[in-house]
């Protein structure tokens, strides 16, 4: 499993041996995972992905629809 800090490093290694803004690669990043997950998980899910640039963590979140009654358990 990669840490936070080994994933910051191999973004700042990529940036420069690339040359890539590093705004692409956190975006390229995120939005594979998002991908990722609705591929194998659920297609019509709506993912937020989060990326603290400081720490390197990670979150993934699946918005959900509230509702006052169920009609579909």
């Amino acid at each position: 499993m990669l840490s936070g800090n080994e994933l910051l490093q191999a973004i700042k290694l990529i940036e420069q041996e690339k040359n890539i803004d590093r705004e692409v690669i956190i975006s390229g990043i995120k939005e594979g995972l998002q991908k990722a997950y609705e591929k194998f998980f659920d297609t019509d899910a709506v993912v937020r992905v989060d990326f603290d640039e400081t720490t390197g963590k990670i979150s993934m979140y699946q918005e959900l629809t509230v509702v006052e009654e169920v009609d579909d358990d």
